[in-house]
């Protein structure tokens, strides 16, 4: 030992701990041998106290303190000094050529420095014979200029090209086309004129030059064959005469190549077709050359081009170069003011512009020490939220591809790197773009890092500062807020290092909450004061940390300046990262958590296989770089080009003796790995290893990397994922063989899964263990029992084609919570369940399945050009704007995908499986039972006993429906007749909502065809062939305001439409037996549609279209028509661009009088002759009509259109936004108060519009001048995919709106009395719906369903059934009953509890049970057992709470209150009480959609584990049933949309874990010993607090139950009471008093009872494992006296002061330092410890007289507690009271405050005058408290000065400073 205190002296007091403790192992081994054996190494370490030495092995600690000792002599050799003096190493101490090339490659770096780099890279690959290091090198040329996964440069990257083409020139040349793929298609020209101007020699540039051309012209000739998908060669491709071109002489050599060299206009063909490239991928720059800047798509412009041009589509001009500051351009050009506004508009609706392509410091360069105008910081905000998702999206795919490559063995899963902060460097040194570069990189991952670091910045230059930009709303805010930090000192690294050091010491950090570095800086460092002195920066920053008693953390070196010569850390120095330049796109290799990996170790005794994780090194960062898959095309082409430029064979064939040969493309597959890795495992055991690192012969494990990159396999040139292997091992290997790899592989993935959620797991194993207890013991079944108010709880049966998903959880919870809450109200409760299978969505699907599997096989296999045709399909269809509005029901919950087989594979359905779903009612075996399973585990409060399907497949259900029917049959409300009917023409019926998978709710729109007759039809082209003689031919145009046809001034069409000539036999008058041969022309959508219409076709043709020709748009422009009802003998079609070919005819009338887009149309028609040219409109065609009044509407004169269009200042019809609110206030105001001016033959002339519509429609077609037409309000889509037309039909109906029947509905429903809805918007909508439904067709001719019982070739449509099924639930149990989970049939009608076969229920036996009828004789059932069923319905009935989404409203919830009515039309005491209705869920701000990830399933949400992005963020799925049913109370209540929070469901698992803890921790005995035992009357003040906060958290939780506020539920019985008890815990323990058992076990009783309808499983585990209280809390009773009172408002509100004073005076005195800072006042930097508390006890006089009026108006039952006029009452008080009116502002200010306030959590108190308590005294009594949570020494209290300011309040005392 006396060697080690010798040396140890000689070591500095800063020597790091594991170096002494390495030699204090050393030592103790062996003294003497290290002592004879090490003298050098002994000398070295006693002089050399900064060593970074490895930590002790008792077993080698002699060796391994020499090797270290060896490694550091040559490390210091190896050193050099930075710009700073500090140390950094050499390339040689670096120790990769390669990574220092990668390291370097930054913007502006000299083409010198690079070439020696370059130049060492490849000497090294020659001398080594290493392929893949020269293929390296080609693909880091790539990897450099890769613009959306690289460092995106462009002059780097040629300068590399050339150095490769000089030594490689057939590679280079063989790569050249792939060149645009990286970048875009002017590099290639810019390659040529770099090679050009380097000197090199004719020869090779003509090589090059000639490859170009090839490669150009093949292109060209490939887009000009396309009418899309068109590529970007012809934007770039040199015009003539251009620099580039004269340089190159480009154009001249392809239009030779294209058109041939003897072609005399080759130049200007090859112009031309450019040109109309350019015009087909709307090249921006073009528009912009020729003045079109409105008809720019700004969603579309290129990030670059964006960034470049943004001034002039802003149309603005710098005034101020330095400042940036700007005015508008051209402020009278109308396209480029429309085009700015049109930018404007893209940004505000969402939208937004690029910008993934823009380097991050050119937009902070935009705003940078500058002053943009709004609107261009709109626009660069606009492009860094595109830049910022497009990284996350990049970090997240990332993460996608690691977890694969994981899930398959090669590597580790990503881990979590979000908790990254960013260091950026704002020293001197890093003036100009560098400073730009690092102010963007800190403020983009600041933005992406976890909310623990979001928006904070460590700025380090003399003195390092964090910086908080949390106060900055959008990136030009944080740039400015960065600008304004302290800049340009000296790079002072290790304090900003020392600076987190000391941050985790004093917090006492754990290491897993150390954060990462990201160090964006030019390397150039200062010396520091501590271990640096002989250490450079990466091992430093180790022995820092390691002194501290940490891991180092990951450190990301980001270098942004090119002058570096050293680095800062080595190529093997694990957990450090080194990137550099401007491009944001790398950081995916490190917020993707890349930097850990796995290493298999076999145990060499054993043969036990284990994976241990270490983090990764800059060299092998480096490699994942350059592996990534993007990059694969480069080295596939490279590699083989290497190993026959070196002659070594391409890894991954097979040769003799069973080793590894080249494969075709040099792709080596992971199962020939795999093999390699078993060789080598043998080859360690047997002591052989080649590969094994010097200082490891002899270990006992061998270490091998799992995901191929290991020593053994460094040649390995690109490592793919198994996809494309499976075919190569299935030659290599038998199917043996193969199945021992992949058990090898489950064996080793399964020993790296273990539990990662802890939490997550704890929580669902308490939820299966109560439902276990549920199941078991059955609380929630309920019988009748008349000693209880009953309360009945439904919710509409979900249609079982389908899991669950999160919208039926939500809607369900509302129903569930209720159900709930009432059973701890003492009520029974009845909650049953169902499922519903009638209709077409199951039917259709079956039958999809069928057609698939027969087309394409099973499994389906679409071929390839099928899934183009369609994909190409739905494109065209979205542009010409088919689907652009919204997707499809269907559409959202599958997204991309089309067949019926992968959406049930999507739904869980195993591929073995799915045939069988070819038979519809397969599905009824399937998916209830899935969802019953579902609820459960979701913690449903369900009788299951009740649960059934519906259908003949039940016959007890069936017979239900039919009696229904005959009942409704027999009151008369059904009929019979032909109707208008939306209808499937594949289906050939009927096509209701539930049978739609788009446009449900869409109902027959009925339209006025004007008959407007071609007068010259000969000379028209296409129609002139099509009819024959002087046949008469009509266009058509459908209208809705047949009124106005009296001001026809034309009619307009579209110019690029298509239209067709069709013959029908038209009635000649309403439903006339007469026809007559009518010619119509019009969209063929349309004359499909009336092709199903009487009116057109005899009843027995239906669907029969006789089309004679088609007509183009363009040659019906200035065609000639009579228009029926104009004063005009003729007028003439006028094109009209925005005409929708998918609404109406086609062909639209036009009446500028009274409609403002006609109107603006004419105008612009009369008014513009180059319009009117580009068009071929003459102006006899439009100058002599003029307007033609017809409407004569009060205040806007006998011209509607007109007089809006000047009032709004209507220029065009390009003014899209002004035209609707014009049209809007014309037809609305029009309709209701216009008077007809003309019309005096027709009887109309005087009379209101609204009445004259009927009767101007009805004489029209009678004379033959109109037709009446429908066709679905929108579209229509059925489950079988058929766009449904307007078909009439023969049906039976439901007559829905009869007067008589809907006046009993409406009366109900307005009845708040008998009908509660919750909101007043609920009520207004069952109103209005009320109003308008009708006739509704209730039968169709085939699907599943009950027959109609009088005709039974019909089925009851699935609405129809569905409406008083309730009734049924309550004897459900008793008639059909559950054999198993399995059953919902009743066993198929064998299965009754009460024996009763279903064909005994005739409609007399419903009569009994239902209506109380009379005991049907002779029916073969007991009347013991009807009675029974009589009972139980005449118990349950009505039911009191329907829960359901609003979407039902207008059919479902509606239609139930009318057969109610109908059935129980003499009772009205038996239809429905309440209904509650809620809006639609989304999931985090979106509606749910399977494209967009954030389509939940409710079993997902429960016990599922996956992942998805929304807005560049990573948002988990798969919590608990707990927190799901906490996060829907908390989304929202109402009919307006809730948001489903994932990060409140997520927290939630967190707050949930530590209540069960702190519960179990506080009632432990050992705690309870040590509590307070004091009763009520002895409570101090903040147990008397506690215990009111309490009682009062029971009221508010019982009142927002009651009003179904289920967020203010969660609000107070859940966060609220939470957070007190939090304040009573703070306050015991500032004052050192121990909690109160009372008071614990009151807390943890109540909480469990209130929230045990949400929280339902842990308030369970509370209840029976904590309270040890008996039974279910589920069953317990409201909490009442004597364990909660009546709160004592007195000491609530003192409470409250008490806290809120504290929170002031903290609040004051962070506002006091901080001016005194801004004052530099000389105390600035000393802690304030006592202030003055000013107390005021008394209002002014104003504020009394506010609050004595409000107390007079104020009402507890009206919504808003005020009066609508409250604040125009209070004004005009205030102008006579002298005292009000000098503070008039004051005023209303503070009459808004209080009323809020009334309205608000404060309520009626808010209008009190004198406050309930004694605030001096509060504060007095609680004074250690209040000091030690002001942390001040001492406070002192006084009176306030009136005077003052601020001023100070009664119950708010203002603070001063002595």
């Amino acid at each position: 030992m006396a060697l080690l205190r010798t040396t140890a002296k000689k070591f500095s007091s800063d020597t790091p701990l594991e170096s002494l403790l390495l030699l204090s192992s050393a030592v103790t081994a062996s003294t003497s041998s290290l002592v004879n054996a090490c003298p050098q190494h002994a000398s070295i370490l006693a002089t050399s106290p900064t060593l970074a030495l490895p930590p002790p092995c008792a077993c080698c600690a002699k060796t391994r303190l020499c090797n270290a000792v060896e490694r550091d002599v040559q490390m210091q050799q190896h050193l050099q000094r930075g710009e700073n003096g500090h140390p950094e190493l050499t390339l040689e101490g670096l120790g990769c050529n390669l990574l220092g090339l990668f390291d370097q490659l930054v913007r502006n770096a000299s083409t010198v420095k690079l070439t020696k780099l370059m130049q060492l890279v490849h000497d090294e690959a020659e001398r080594s014979k290493n392929a893949e290091l020269l293929t390296n090198l080609f693909v880091l040329a790539f990897q450099t200029r890769w613009c959306r996964g690289g460092k995106g440069e462009k002059k780097l990257f040629y300068t590399m090209m050339l150095f490769l083409y000089e030594r490689h020139p057939t590679m280079v040349i063989e790569l050249l086309d792939i060149v645009p793929e990286y970048g875009y298609w002017k590099d290639l020209f810019l390659l040529l004129e770099a090679l050009q101007a380097s000197g090199a020699s004719t020869s090779m540039y003509e090589a090059m030059f000639a490859r170009v051309v090839e490669i150009c012209a093949k292109q060209h000739q490939e887009d000009m064959t396309k009418s899309k998908g068109l590529s970007l060669y012809a934007k770039f491709v040199p015009s003539e005469k251009s620099a580039l071109d004269r340089k190159l002489k480009i154009v001249s050599a392809l239009s030779k190549r294209l058109m041939g060299e003897d072609t005399m206009d080759r130049k200007a063909r090859f112009r031309h077709e450019v040109s109309k490239m350019r015009e087909q991928i709307k090249v921006t720059e073009r528009l912009m050359s020729l003045g079109r800047y409105s008809e720019i798509e700004f969603s579309r412009v290129p990030s670059l081009c964006m960034t470049r041009h943004m001034l002039a589509f802003l149309n603005e001009t710098k005034v101020d170069k330095r400042s940036n500051a700007t005015r508008v351009r051209f402020p009278d050009n109308e396209d480029r003011v429309a085009a700015a506004r049109n930018l404007m508009e893209t940004i505000e609706e969402g939208t937004g512009v690029k910008g993934a392509q823009v380097f991050p410091h050119e937009l902070v360069e935009k705003v940078y020490r500058k002053a943009p105008s709004a609107r261009q910081c709109l626009v660069i905000s606009s492009q860094w939220k595109s830049l910022r998702e497009s990284i996350q999206k990049m970090v997240v795919e990332r993460k996608k591809v690691l977890a694969a490559d994981a899930a398959q063995g090669k590597g580790a899963a990503p881990i979590d790197l979000g908790n990254t902060v960013v260091m950026a460097d704002v020293s001197g040194s890093m003036s100009g773009t560098p400073m730009l570069v690092s102010i963007a990189m800190g403020i983009l991952c600041s933005e992406i890092t976890t909310p623990a670091f979001r928006d904070m910045v460590l700025t380090f230059e003399s003195t390092p500062r964090w910086h908080s930009l949390k106060k900055s709303s959008s990136f030009v805010d944080k740039v400015q807020s960065l600008a304004s930090a302290p800049w340009g000192g000296s790079t002072n690294f290790m304090s900003a290092i020392s600076m987190i050091l000391d941050v985790a010491k004093r917090n006492k950090l754990k290491q897993e909450d150390i954060p990462n570095l990201m160090v964006v800086s030019d390397m150039q460092f200062d010396v520091a004061d501590v271990y640096s002195e002989r250490q450079y920066s990466g091992d430093a920053v180790t022995t820092m940390f390691r002194a501290a008693g940490y891991e180092p953390p990951k450190v990301i070196y980001w270098n942004v300046r090119h002058h570096a010569e050293g680095f800062p850390a080595a190529a093997g120095d694990s957990g450090k990262v080194l990137l550099s330049g401007y491009s944001a796109a790398l950081m995916k290799f490190v917020l993707s958590g890349e930097l850990e990996t796995e290493d298999v170790v076999v145990d060499e005794a054993t043969g036990e296989v284990n994976k241990v994780k270490r983090q990764l090194s800059p060299k092998e960062v480096l490699h994942n770089v350059l592996q990534e898959q993007a990059l694969g095309p480069v080295r596939e082409r490279v590699y083989p080009y290497a190993c026959n430029h070196f002659n070594v064979p391409v890894l991954g064939e097979k040769v003799a003796d069973g080793e590894d040969k080249p494969s075709a493309k040099g792709i080596i597959s992971w199962e020939v790995q795999q093999r390699a890795i078993e060789r080598a495992w043998q080859a360690e055991r047997q002591g052989a290893c080649a590969g094994a690192e010097s200082g490891t012969v002899g270990r006992p494990t061998a270490q091998l990397r799992s995901d191929g990159a290991n020593p053994l396999l460094s040649s390995c040139p690109w490592r793919r994922r198994r996809g494309g292997d499976e075919a190569l091992l299935q030659e290599e290997e038998g199917e043996d063989q193969r199945s021992q790899v992949r058990s090898k592989r489950r064996r080793v993935e399964a020993m790296a899964t273990p539990e990662k959620f802890p939490r997550r797991a704890k929580l669902r194993k308490i939820e299966e263990e109560i439902q276990t207890r549920w199941a078991a013991e059955k609380p929630f079944e309920s019988d009748p029992d008349p000693s209880k108010e009953k309360f009945f709880v439904c919710f509409p049966y979900p249609y079982a084609n389908g899991p669950l998903h999160g919208g039926h959880g939500f809607s369900f919870s509302k129903g569930d919570f209720t159900a709930a809450y009432q059973r701890l109200r003492g009520k029974n409760v009845l909650l049953p369940f169902a499922f519903h299978v009638t209709g077409m969505p199951i039917q259709a699907a079956a039958m999809k399945l069928k057609r698939e599997m027969e087309m394409y096989g099973t499994p389906p296999v679409v071929p390839d050009e099928m899934e183009a045709a369609a994909e190409e399909e739905d494109d065209a269809a979205a542009k010409v704007g088919q689907f652009k509005s919204k997707k499809t029901k269907t559409s959202r919950k599958t997204g991309k995908v089309k067949l019926q087989w992968d959406i049930l594979k999507l739904s869980g359905i195993a591929e073995e499986d799915i045939p069988k779903f070819a038979d519809p009612l397969h599905w009824l075996d399937v998916f209830p039972r899935k969802a019953e399973e579902d609820l459960k585990r979701f913690g449903a409060h369900v009788d299951w006993r009740r649960a059934f399907i519906t259908t003949t497949e039940n016959p007890f259900y069936d017979q239900f429906i039919r009696w229904q029917f005959l009942k409704l049959r027999e009151a008369g409300k059904i009929d019979f007749g032909r109707r208008p009917t939306i209808f499937s023409v594949i289906d050939k019926q009927a096509c209701a909502d539930h049978d739609r998978s788009k446009g449900e709710g869409v109902g027959p729109q009925e339209y006025t065809l004007i008959k407007l007759e071609l007068l010259e039809p000969a000379k028209i082209k296409g129609v002139a062939e099509a009819v024959s003689g002087d046949a008469r031919v009509f266009m058509v145009a459908a209208t809705l305001r047949p009124e106005t046809m009296y001001g026809q001034t034309n009619c307009f069409i579209l110019p690029t439409g298509t239209y067709g000539v069709f013959a029908f036999d038209v009635e000649v008058a309403p439903k006339s037996k007469e026809r007559v041969r009518t010619i119509l022309v019009c969209s063929d959508r349309a004359a499909r549609n009336m092709s199903f219409q009487d009116p057109f076709v005899d009843p027995g043709k239906q669907g029969t279209v006789e089309k004679l020709g088609t007509v183009s748009g363009a040659d019906l422009v200035g065609a000639k028509v009579r228009a029926p009802k104009s004063p005009y003998d003729h007028v003439y079609c006028l094109p009209l661009l925005t005409i929708s070919m998918n609404k109406g005819t086609g062909v639209v009338t036009s009446v500028p009088s009274d409609a403002p887009d006609d109107y603006a149309a004419l105008r612009d028609w009369q008014n513009d002759d180059k319009l009117r040219a580009k068009h071929g409109v003459t102006e006899e065609m439009v100058a002599p009509f003029q307007v033609v009044p017809v409407i004569h509407i009060p205040g806007m004169g006998d011209s509607s259109a007109v007089y809006m269009c000047d009032k709004l200042k209507i220029k065009s019809q390009r003014d899209e936004k002004k035209l609707k609110e014009a049209k809007e206030e014309t037809y609305k105001r029009g309709f209701y108060e216009g008077v007809m001016i003309v019309g005096e033959a027709d009887g109309i002339k005087g009379m209101k519009v609204c009445d004259a519509k009927d009767v101007v429609k009805r004489k029209m077609c009678e004379d033959g001048e109109a037709i009446l037409y429908f066709e679905p309000e929108k579209e229509v889509v059925s489950r079988t995919g058929d766009q449904c037309v307007v078909a009439y039909l023969d049906q039976w109906f439901l007559k829905y709106g009869e007067e008589e029947w809907a006046n009993r509905v409406k009366e109900h429903v307005k009845d708040r009395a008998r009908f509660e809805t919750y909101t007043d918007a609920t009520r207004e909508a069952f109103v209005n719906v009320l109003d308008w439904m009708k006739e509704w067709a209730c039968s169709r001719n085939f699907g599943l369903g009950t027959l109609v019982p009088w005709d039974e070739q019909f089925v009851i449509e699935s609405l129809s059934d569905s409406t008083i099924y309730m009734a049924y639930y309550t004897i459900a149990h008793l008639l059909q009953g559950r054999a198993s989970d399995t059953d919902y049939t009743g066993q198929k009608g064998t299965g009754s509890p009460l024996g009763i076969k279903p064909e005994q229920l005739t409609p007399e036996v419903f009569d009994y049970i239902f209506l109380g009828k009379a005991y049907p004789e002779g029916c073969g059932i007991e009347e013991a057992k009807l009675k029974q069923m009589q009972d139980s319905f005449e118990y349950w009935y009505p039911f009191d709470l329907r829960v359901s989404g609003r979407d039902l409203i207008q059919n479902h919830l509606t239609m139930s209150l009318y057969n109610h009515a109908a059935i129980w039309a003499d009772r009205p005491e038996m239809w429905p009480k309440s209904m509650f209705c809620n809006g639609f869920i989304e999931v985090e701000a979106k509606k749910m959609a399977k494209s967009e990830g954030n389509f939940i399933m409710l079993d997902e949400s429960c016990a599922g584990n996956r992942s998805f992005v929304m807005d560049g963020k990573e948002v988990n799925v798969g919590w608990t049933a707990d927190t799901t049913r906490l996060a829907l109370a908390s989304a929202g209540d109402g009919l307006e949309d809730a948001n489903f929070s994932c990060e409140v469901a997520e927290t939630s698992i967190l707050r949930l874990d530590n209540e069960l803890t702190w519960a179990e921790e506080v009632t432990a005995d050992k705690a309870v010993e040590g509590q307070r035992k004091e009763g009520k009357d002895a409570y101090n003040f903040f147990e008397r607090a506690f215990d009111n906060q309490m009682d009062q958290a029971v009221a508010d939780t019982q009142a927002a139950y009651d009003a179904m506020r289920y967020r203010d539920v969660a609000k107070h019985g859940f966060y609220s009471i939470q957070g007190h008890r939090d304040s009573y815990r703070d306050a015991c323990a500032r004052a050192g008093i121990p909690l109160n058992t009372n008071l614990v076990l009151k807390f943890l009783e109540v909480s469990a009872i209130i929230m045990s309808p949400i929280v339902s499983h842990v308030s369970e585990k509370v209840w029976a494992d904590i309270l040890k209280k008996p039974g279910f809390v589920c069953q317990a009773s409201w909490p009442t006296a004597p364990l909660v009172g009546t709160p004592d408002i007195s000491v609530l509100r003192s409470a409250d002061f008490l806290h809120s004073t504290v929170r002031a005076v903290r609040v004051a005195i962070t506002k006091e330092l901080t001016n005194r800072k801004k004052k530099k006042l000389p105390n600035a930097d000393e802690p304030i410890k006592k202030v003055v508390i000013n107390i005021e006890t008394k209002f002014p006089e104003f504020q009394i007289k506010i609050v004595e009026f409000l107390r007079s108006s104020y009402d507890a039952a009206l919504p808003d507690k005020f009066p609508a006029d409250i604040m125009k009452q209070l004004k005009k008080l205030a102008t006579s009271e002298d005292s009000l009116k000098k503070n008039m502002k004051s005023v209303m200010q503070r009459a808004s405050f209080i009323i809020a306030q009334v309205k608000g959590d404060v309520g009626e108190a808010a209008l009190e005058v004198n406050i309930p308590f004694d605030q001096e005294q509060v504060l007095r009594d609680n004074y250690d408290f209040a000091v030690s949570a002001m942390e001040l020494d001492a406070f002192e209290l006084q009176p306030a000065d009136p005077a003052a300011v601020p001023r100070a309040e009664p119950g708010s005392p203002s603070v001063s400073f002595p």
